[in-house]
């Protein structure tokens, strides 16, 4: 819950400041409010008990997520962004409980060949 509000908030503020998104593709973000953001997003991950290379692939994932939905051109409508988060949240909370213990998630099928 914590983090689909954190990313909601902060899809919010790409759609209200569209020029936000091109800006900080093209230059490193390290205002305070960037900071602050950032700082919420570990305290949340190091919450889930992820190993460390977890946490930090969850941290990139949900990163590049948040640029790719709010900083494109045609950003997805509402539904369709909480649908991608949840499919998001729902991977990272696989990991997290492999690390503690859980059955790990089955691995896809392989696609036929042709």
């Amino acid at each position: 819950g914590r983090l689909r509000s954190l990313a909601r908030g902060y899809r919010r503020l790409l759609v209200d400041h569209p020029w936000v998104a091109p800006l900080t593709a093209a230059y490193p973000n390290i205002g305070p409010h960037a900071r602050a953001f950032d700082a919420a997003l570990h305290r949340l991950l190091d919450s889930t008990g992820l190993s460390d290379a977890t946490r930090t692939g969850a941290r990139l994932a949900v990163s590049q997520f948040l640029h790719g939905c709010g900083g494109t051109v045609r950003r997805p409508p509402d539904g369709e962004f909480c649908l991608a988060l949840d499919v998001l949240i729902a991977g990272i909370q696989a990991h997290a409980g492999n690390a503690t213990g859980a059955a790990a998630p089955a691995a896809p099928a392989a696609p036929a060949g042709p």
